[in-house]
């Protein structure tokens, strides 16, 4: 069976993209702040769906636990909704990194892609925030396009995040 009667046929209106090359550290575990990483875009239809594509390199200390959220405008969209415990974090995207020594040359590449449906025709801003969950042994420092370990080595890797926006009319 064909694979062309299966799939809905759309159209790319527009592509918009962000991006965030400097690096990013926070300690913060009680609330969300912003990593710097956004895009904006402009719907041409107030019908339009956004596919929004996410990439965020992250590092952390020794048993740090990096979760990230994504916003529109001031509205937490395409996070899980299975919190059901004070100690559970619902995100859009998470990681851990284990009391492993090595693990201070990591970075997790964290990929996530979402449909959005946001029915206006004004400016949407579609941002990433960020948090450590749990401070674990006195450690808690979470990274953005870097691994703890950010010295001059070889092995030490310095990467980019973006967010791609692109509005689909089916």
């Amino acid at each position: 069976m064909a694979l062309q009667g299966l799939i809905e046929q759309g159209i790319i209106l527009q592509v918009v993209r962000g991006e965030l090359t400097t690096k990013f550290a926070s300690s913060n575990t009680a609330t969300y702040v912003d990593i710097g990483l956004s895009a904006a875009i402009t719907p041409k239809s107030a019908t339009s769906e956004i596919l929004i594509h996410v990439t965020i390199w992250s590092g952390g200390q020794n048993d740090g636990y990096p979760f990230f959220r994504l916003l529109r405008d001031s509205t937490e969209i395409g996070s899980g909704t299975g919190n059901s415990g004070s100690n559970n974090v619902n995100a859009f995207a998470g990681g851990f990194f284990t009391a492993l020594g090595s693990m201070v040359y990591r970075q997790h590449c964290l990929n996530r892609h979402y449909i959005d449906n946001p029915a206006t025709l004004s400016q949407i801003t579609y941002k990433i925030q960020g948090k450590n969950a749990y401070v674990a042994g006195g450690a808690g420092v979470v990274y953005v396009n870097r691994s703890e370990n950010d010295g001059d080595n070889l092995f030490a890797g310095c990467c980019q995040s973006e967010i791609v926006l692109m509005e689909l009319q089916r």
